[in-house]
């Protein structure tokens, strides 16, 4: 049994790329001349015209993004400080309603059926609450949804930002290295 574990992990670590940085010389002998070389390395720090404006719609949008799930913060929190204040209502309605329930006053039916309206009544506003507790509850998920992808889209921007500059590096180190090649 060790055998063929071994087997399949020879033949996996045999396959798996080697994960190395091209030297420059490597990159100089791929068909770029001296003169795009060059070209490159003076170029790559400055962005034409269109992925300017496309870097800067992105950076735009990403702050539309934060200024609206900040809106939706403060709306969440007012939604949840009135479901506190309906939930308090309701409650002193449901301790009045005990009270005149276990008086000794309500004899009469009217009072009785009077008791039994409110009861429907606060029942119903119940479940409304409830259902407003539940929509508050998608709510924050989905705004901790929304906050997650932002996260993720500021990340993989860094790491563009990071990978243009390697880039960058790379080229300048290869047109030096074309440039010293007789």
């Amino acid at each position: 049994m060790s055998f063929i574990v071994s087997s399949i992990y020879s033949i996996f670590s045999l396959h798996t790329p080697v994960a190395r940085e091209p030297s420059p010389l490597s990159v100089a002998n791929n068909g770029l001349d001296s003169a795009d070389l060059d070209f490159l390395a003076r170029n790559t720090g400055e962005e034409d015209g269109e992925s300017s404006l496309l870097a800067e719609n992105e950076k735009t949008l990403l702050a539309e993004c934060k200024s609206s799930l900040e809106e939706y913060y403060k709306r969440e929190r007012f939604l949840g400080l009135r479901i506190d204040w309906y939930q308090k209502m309701i409650d002193q309605r449901k301790d009045i309603l005990r009270m005149h329930t276990n008086s000794a006053d309500d004899v009469e039916n009217n009072l009785f059926d009077f008791s039994d309206i409110q009861q429907t009544k606060l029942d119903e506003d119940e479940l409304c609450l409830q259902s407003v507790i539940e929509l508050r509850k998608d709510i924050i998920a989905q705004m901790e949804l929304l906050r997650r992808r932002i996260d993720d889209i500021e990340s993989k921007m860094e790491d563009i930002g990071y990978k243009r500059k390697e880039c960058q590096d790379m080229l300048i180190a290869a047109a030096d290295q074309n440039n010293r090649l007789p």
